[in-house]
């Protein structure tokens, strides 16, 4: 068994965990199978319809409760996930719903997508560039501003950004920043890497946006409670500490080396260097984290990248995969086994752009 599959597997072990706890029984009536998979592949998500009520309720299997209820068109007849979990669709006499899996209400059906470009006979080998990305200190850091990562952007001159945006948020995303040039989707709105770079380039520049992110609002709610019952557990505490003590060793290094010189944020020492930061945290936690764990998430997220590099492969495009750069030193490892694939280094391009090593 190789380490991605082990990774794998440690996935389905946590799932399997969380989905031993019991359904409140608020949600019990509507446990109903609808025709076709009403489970998304994470398997966090149940989506039961109920004919009756012309409603679909939402189950969080992760959590143990409701995640909401859905009215739906009149005199439902069946429903099911679509392929790529983004919508549960309900046909009814006549007319369908499609309830997004991520806000969970009834939305536009999402756009048909044109087929994927057959493969080239020359099989020639993608060129991928991971640029870490620093979240809301873009709009306060000079040396690795906004400003830095649009001409970073230009410089490398993509085919294809796979992005930090889940599948199911992406569509509404992209359509209201064509409609209105601003983007309010929750999860998304909280990226300046997208609402104040990717889009805007979006307009000037020819490139495909690919959303590969594979975090859940569910995810986010068991994490965050899994965390803070592991800390307030004082048998856990030599385990919190290693935790909390390996990040703050990794914290002085980045001050050591400048924690927003996008040189230093773009190198394999960084990684190395996250790689040690994020060690206990696996180690100690994955396993009671569910999805949400560091080892499952980046699995996860890793998926959508593979798949996405696998149905480009061989056009001799140019790939950037834009993260919160704690997540690329995961990310290079699995890339660099990768043979259909040339990894290149970002640092020529800071150069290139003129970006400021120093304060």
């Amino acid at each position: 068994m190789t380490h991605f599959d082990q990774l794998r597997r440690s996935v389905s072990i946590a799932v399997t965990a969380a989905l031993a706890v019991s359904v409140p029984a608020l949600a019990q009536p509507a446990l109903k199978r609808a025709p076709g998979r009403s489970t998304t592949r994470d398997q966090v998500l149940r989506f039961a319809l109920e004919p009756a009520a012309d409603r679909v309720v939402v189950l969080d299997l992760l959590n143990g409760d409701t995640a909401a209820v859905t009215p739906v068109c009149s005199r439902p007849r069946r429903g099911a996930l679509s392929d790529d979990d983004v919508s549960f669709v309900v046909h009814c006499a006549g007319d369908s719903s499609f309830v997004n899996t991520a806000s969970y209400r009834v939305a536009a059906p999402p756009p048909a997508h044109a087929a994927p470009p057959a493969r080239p006979a020359s099989d020639r080998r993608n060129e991928v560039l991971v640029i870490g990305t620093i979240h809301d200190r873009h709009r306060t850091s000079d040396r690795y501003s906004t400003r830095v990562l649009r001409d970073l952007l230009v410089a490398i001159r993509p085919g294809y950004v796979l992005t930090e945006i889940a599948p199911n948020r992406f569509d509404a995303t992209h359509d209201e920043f064509a409609r209105t040039g601003a983007i309010t989707e929750p999860r998304v709105v909280r990226f300046p890497e997208y609402v104040d770079v990717l889009f805007p380039l979006s307009r000037v520049m020819t490139f495909t946006i690919i959303p590969t992110a594979g975090w859940t609002r569910p995810m986010d709610r068991f994490r965050s409670a899994a965390l803070k019952r592991i800390e307030a557990d004082p048998a856990r505490r030599a385990d919190w500490e290693a935790y909390t003590r390996a990040n703050a060793v990794a914290d002085s290094i980045d001050r050591a080396h400048g924690a927003d010189n996008p040189y230093w944020i773009n190198s394999d020492a960084y990684d190395l260097a996250q790689t040690a930061a994020h060690e206990p945290y696996n180690r100690l936690f994955n396993r009671e984290l569910g999805p949400g764990g560091w080892d499952n998430i980046n699995v996860t997220h890793y998926g959508n990248i593979a798949r996405a590099l696998d149905a480009h492969r061989g056009e001799g495009a140019r790939f950037v995969i834009t993260y919160g750069a704690g997540h690329k030193e995961w990310f290079m490892r699995e890339l660099r086994k990768r043979r259909d694939i040339v990894v290149l280094d970002v640092a020529p391009f800071l150069e290139q752009i003129g970006a400021p090593k120093e304060p």
